[in-house]
């Protein structure tokens, strides 16, 4: 599709065209899978020379709609783009801070999901030893289910700093973005949740 910012002018692809117009309409900003993979970075830096390193940065961000402040802790992004010396050397003092060894963030991230197994079999009642409890069961299950997805999805966006990760939760299915150093964290938190919604008794499978 044809897309002119204004300043540019390129072929770009359905999905995009639909976040930059979003974007541009000034309705609000889609979070990009390149915030994910800093996560722990961040925690472990300096928070006031980190925000002394992204009010700069932000001044070199000429397109909003294709660069993110975090392409800007990476190195390499920075040497690609021909950005100053001295922010690369503002970076590498950045990643020291709190260690003599050098923190450099992470680019990669996980995407998990999870379901629970058998479950159409124990909504038709197919493991119910009194059928006249059926519609009771299935009304009690849905509700536990329902409790499941609400609120794992909002104890994951709180913990991330409001970051929209999860993608959906529906039914008994999730589907959501993980920082590589708290996948078996957030696995533990499914399992906790299972027991909180009394629906530890199901098999949860988890890619």
């Amino acid at each position: 599709i044809p897309f002119d910012s204004g300043d540019d002018y390129e072929i770009i692809c359905e999905s995009c065209y639909e976040r930059r117009e979003y974007e541009l309409s000034g309705k609000g900003k889609f979070e990009s899978v390149i915030e994910i993979g800093p996560i722990e970075w961040k925690n472990k830096v300096e928070k006031t020379a980190l925000n002394e390193y992204e009010q700069e940065i932000e001044k070199l961000i000429t397109n909003k709609a294709d660069q993110f402040l975090s392409q800007f802790y990476y190195k390499d992004y920075l040497i690609k783009k021909n950005i100053d010396d001295k922010y690369i050397n503002k970076l590498k003092k950045l990643c020291c801070l709190n260690n003599d060894k050098e923190i450099k963030p992470s680019k990669y991230y996980a995407l998990i999901k999870a379901d629970i197994d058998d479950l159409g079999k124990h909504f038709s009642g197919k493991y119910l030893k009194e059928e006249d409890e059926l519609l009771n069961f299935q009304e009690k299950l849905s509700s536990r289910i329902s409790d499941l997805g609400f609120n794992f999805e909002d104890n994951l966006d709180k913990t991330y700093d409001n970051k929209r990760l999860c993608i959906y939760t529906g039914g008994d299915d999730i589907l959501f973005f993980c920082p590589l150093y708290k996948i078996f964290d957030c696995i533990r938190r499914i399992d906790d949740y299972l027991i909180e919604v009394q629906l530890d008794f199901y098999q949860i499978i988890i890619y």
